[in-house]
């Protein structure tokens, strides 16, 4: 194997459930004379290699191998609650990074080298109901994603503490609805759930709420007051 191609900081190194072993490929781009390298992992769990681009193994977006996936995990809220941290914290590309990764939140190392598992196992430990609506809230927002610094509470509760409809001129929203393709009002507590749930970007209706662009977006109608 040549030397000096690639970068090899992320050999014997743990990402997920994955172990990265110093065996790697290089594939060309789609687009573009580069190529990307593809390292040989290694389950922790049952043994399976696999090869993985790069920057998918930084972002440890494999919590489990294909083989070893449990069956129906990727339907679980909670599993998306879990990723949902790990992209508006480490992903540069997320509508949420601003408002997080840039400001140097990050998840904890409990969580992040334990996976899913250690976080599930945290979550029903303290109070997380599947079927409750709960999201999760940081005690002090300039604090991290960790144990003593996360509690589960309604939207409700989540839409009190103010984490809603703030941008940078402290204005807030009232009286947010949006009207669906089909003409149904959908009253909006939390703006970062309703786009979860519709597969809406939430920059986007955040521009439509507060006027920065059409109230027209993907065929939903968005309404809300602003007041200061």
């Amino acid at each position: 194997m040549r030397k000096g191609i690639v970068k090899k900081d992320i050999v014997g190194s743990r990402h997920g459930c994955f172990e990265v072993t110093d065996e790697y490929r290089l594939v060309p781009t789609k687009c573009g004379p580069g190529k990307r390298s593809f390292w040989k992992c290694i389950c922790t769990r049952c043994g399976n290699t696999e090869f993985l681009a790069r920057n998918n193994i930084l972002s440890n977006k494999h919590e489990y191998c294909s083989r070893c996936r449990p069956h129906g995990i990727r339907h679980e809220r909670l599993y998306h609650i879990y990723h949902g941290i790990l992209q508006r914290c480490n992903n540069k590309n997320s509508p949420s990074y601003n408002y997080y990764g840039a400001k140097g939140v990050k998840m904890c190392d409990e969580w992040v080298n334990g996976g899913y598992e250690a976080f599930k196992t945290w979550a029903y430990a303290n109070g997380y109901q599947p079927d409750a609506g709960l999201s999760i809230d940081r005690l002090d927002a300039d604090r991290d994603y960790e144990p003593a610094n996360c509690e589960w509470v309604t939207i409700q509760e989540n839409t009190r503490r103010g984490d809603v409809g703030k941008v940078k001129s402290h204005s807030k929203l009232q009286d947010v609805y949006a009207i669906s393709p089909s003409g149904e009002r959908i009253e909006i507590k939390n703006i970062a759930e309703f786009c979860r749930i519709y597969d809406l970007n939430s920059s986007s209706v955040h521009a439509a709420l507060h006027g920065r662009i059409g109230p027209l977006y993907h065929g939903w109608t968005f309404h809300s007051n602003e007041s200061r």
